[in-house]
């Protein structure tokens, strides 16, 4: 017989309150494992980010590394000719290794930088992978390596010091060895000199620069001198450029250098068929067509003359005067050496052949000329009107470039010993004048867009370069030039003086700059993944 609990008997519900007592632990239990799981999923994640980070530390550091190592490696090589590039180039990235504590590795690819044959640059491609316990992070660069010299890399260059007087509008990148200077008054000659209050240019590029600090002209024309920083750019540009990391000053090139090798490359006259002149007027003229197999030598001054006129020289050319070459009439040298002894006076056609060259002993004035070739010239270089063909010229003296035209797939190449000053082209016309040139003095530079209306494609350096530019219309005024206002509030992109960087300076560089010389490196692109 079963009997019923009593109050004086051990409770009942004794293993109930076990069981609850037993959930509660394992309740406990299992918070305490997931806060011990929690706590050990931080940590490792913790381990993570830090792998993370000291990988990425090591693809930066293997990145700076390498890039130190190829500057010194490429420094060593010395004067290199472009077609041996390549293959020095290779010899150079192959000695480079990180050092095994720095754990990171390296992958490259070297390619040319464009198709087709002669001159080549490079695009060389680094990637950087850092690797801690199986954490990778990978930073690739993109180099352009050339043998052509560093001016033409920039679309502005000056080892000396750059003045912006008013709004010229740059897309390139820009390297000044000495002072910037901005202003927003353009200066121009209109019987006396003069200025105008027009606003700041604009530069869509990056600006490397030793120098630490800018001159700012305001428009009550008061200067100050402020630290180089993003910030005061953007007061002294209508769009700054971006600060890049600083570099050397660019070596100046050996013009003078060249026109004296130039010089003493007097071609042999045996073989040459003989031009004597006339006792009373020491100048042939050639008024019919004619071609000479063997060269050509005159002894007096030669005159090409009348419309349609051709003369061929199958060989080298030697003028012991001057040279004339009338509108209509053409000269074509085969030979590898066209050489005039006095000054040359072109207005029809002069053409070299390829990988040939011409010295003039005086001065040239082009008028409405075709150059095809490279030309040396003692004296001071003219180009007026129009200009056809592509053509790099070296002078000993000064350059001008006024009244100019420029026709479609010409270039000009103008390496000036003395100065080079280019004003009135294009005068008082809305649509600009778009000129393919790449201009470089060893002295100052200057370039006028008031009256001008220039658009170039190329750039320009010189040991001090001083641009003066107004935005969109201007006008002759008669005592002075009218300015379309408020010429502050027209946008930077209707400057009268607009300036692109073009590749092909480099892509493809014109015949007469491929010379021997170091292998420079300019970095394009920095950018995370392979």
């Amino acid at each position: 017989m079963v009997l019923p609990c009593r109050k004086t008997a051990p409770p009942c519900d004794r293993g109930g309150a076990l069981l609850v007592v037993l959930l509660f632990f394992l309740l406990f239990v299992t918070a305490g494992l997931v806060l011990l799981a929690a706590v050990g999923h931080a940590g490792m994640l913790g381990t993570k980010e830090e792998e993370f980070s000291r990988a990425e530390s090591a693809a930066e550091d293997g990145l700076a590394w390498f890039d130190r190592a190829l500057n010194a490696e490429l420094s060593g090589l010395g004067n290199v000719y472009p077609d041996t590039a390549e293959a020095r180039i290779r010899e150079a990235v192959a000695r480079i290794a990180p050092p095994p504590e720095m754990g990171t590795r390296y992958e490259t690819d070297l390619r040319p930088a464009s198709a087709g044959n002669g001159p080549q640059s490079y695009l060389l491609t680094v990637t950087s992978t850092g690797n801690v316990r199986g954490s990778e992070v990978s930073l690739t660069r993109t180099y352009l390596l050339t043998t052509v010299a560093e001016q033409f890399l920039y679309a502005f260059v000056t080892d000396g010091d750059l003045t912006l007087n008013g709004a010229p509008y740059v897309v390139g990148d820009v390297l000044v060895g000495g002072k910037l200077t901005t202003s927003p008054y353009a200066q121009y000659i209109w019987g006396k000199q003069r200025d105008h209050l027009v606003g700041y240019g604009a530069v869509r590029g990056s600006l490397s620069t030793p120098r630490t600090d800018f001159v700012l002209v305001d428009e009550r024309k008061s200067q100050t001198v402020l630290p180089l920083t993003s910030d005061n750019l953007a007061r002294g540009f209508a769009q700054p450029p971006t600060l890049a990391p600083s570099r050397a000053k660019a070596v100046p090139l050996d013009v003078r250098g060249e026109v004296a090798r130039a010089r003493a490359n007097v071609p042999p006259t045996a073989d040459m068929a003989v031009l004597s002149c006339p006792l009373w007027s020491y100048t042939c003229e050639i008024t019919k067509s004619a071609a000479y197999g063997k060269g050509l030598w005159v002894r007096g001054n030669l005159h090409v003359r009348g419309n349609g006129t051709k003369v061929v020289v199958g060989g080298n050319l030697l003028v012991d005067g001057t040279l004339t070459v009338d509108a209509g009439a053409s000269l074509e040298v085969r030979g590898s050496v066209a050489y005039v002894k006095n000054g040359a006076d072109v207005r029809g056609k002069v053409e070299l052949s390829p990988g040939g060259a011409a010295y003039v002993g005086g001065k040239l004035a082009a008028t409405d000329a075709y150059l095809q070739g490279t030309f040396f010239v003692a004296g001071d270089v003219t180009l007026l009107e129009h200009l056809y063909g592509r053509s790099t010229i070296y002078t000993g003296g000064a350059g001008e470039v006024h009244e100019f035209e420029m026709q479609k797939d010409s270039f000009l190449v103008l390496l000036a010993e003395g100065p080079v000053r280019v004003y009135n082209n294009n005068l008082f016309q809305d649509v600009p004048l778009v000129v393919y040139a790449y201009l470089y003095s060893n002295a100052d530079l200057t370039l006028y867009g008031v009256g001008s209306h220039l658009e170039l494609h190329g750039g320009i350096a010189g040991k001090n370069v001083t641009l003066n530019v107004a935005k969109g219309k201007t006008r002759d005024g008669g005592t002075d030039v009218s300015f379309e206002e408020p010429q502050t509030g027209i946008s930077p992109e209707r400057s009268r003086l607009k300036i692109f960087y073009d590749e092909s300076m480099i892509l493809h560089p014109p015949e007469g700059i491929d010379r021997p010389g170091p292998i420079r490196a300019k970095v394009l692109s920095t950018r995370y993944g392979r």
